[in-house]
């Protein structure tokens, strides 16, 4: 789990899939500290790793079955976690088999972002697909083998336990992503200023869908 921040996903792997050995990677020692303290990151299976996700990764011996990609100091990802170049990484990672997952979130309506994100992924991995799952968050997955990209949806659609709903709903949105588009590279990765039209067309259409107490 890259941007492990409080160990969320740590503590829901512990629900769903107990015997998951996890590493997640933070930067922030001090959010580390606040998942412990207070947000119940006791997961055994979990290690946490005080470090630039990137650079832990890279230095990594990989082998890993899925990593998830969550690093945000909202609403931004940081540039360097979506380039060509670091989805390459990921790529030799990753079992044969192996899945990336990130989420990107973004306003209603402004998807700019995902998709280049999405094609960015293509660039790395032979099989790309993405889902909205509400209003303001999208996961785009990266698959190293094509045979598991085409099998993903009946995969998601008979998981059951605790992962059932999500899974299925995951699996009723799963769209393909074709190569090309804009691809995002680490000389020129101006996903910043993405968020920030994004973010400012959203403001200025009246911010449908964002709650409006008192009003």
């Amino acid at each position: 789990v890259l941007g492990n921040a409080g160990g969320t996903v740590g503590n829901l792997f512990a629900a769903a899939w107990p015997d998951t050995a996890i590493d997640g990677v933070e930067i922030d020692p001090l959010v580390s500290d606040v998942g412990r303290r207070f947000l119940g990151m006791h997961n055994p299976r979990l290690t946490v790793h005080t470090a630039d996700a990137r650079s832990w990764l890279r230095a990594s011996s990989g082998g890993y079955d899925a990593i998830i990609v969550d690093a945000y100091r909202q609403p931004y990802i940081p540039f360097h976690l979506v380039s060509r170049e670091f989805f390459s990484i990921v790529r030799d990672r990753l079992t044969a088999g192996g899945v990336v997952a990130i989420n990107v979130g973004t306003p209603p309506g402004q998807l700019e972002a995902v998709d280049q994100i999405a094609s960015t992924k293509r660039a790395a991995f032979p099989a790309v697909q993405q889902v909205r799952i509400d209003e303001f968050n999208s996961i785009v997955f990266g698959f190293r083998d094509p045979a598991t990209a085409a099998a993903a949806r009946s995969m998601l659609r008979g998981a059951t336990g605790l992962s059932r709903g999500p899974a299925q709903t995951v699996a009723a949105g799963l769209a393909d992503v074709p190569a090309g588009g804009t691809v995002l590279t680490d000389d020129h990765s101006p996903i910043e200023w993405v968020t920030d039209r994004a973010l400012l067309t959203y403001l200025q259409e009246g911010a449908p869908g964002a709650s409006r107490s008192g009003s």
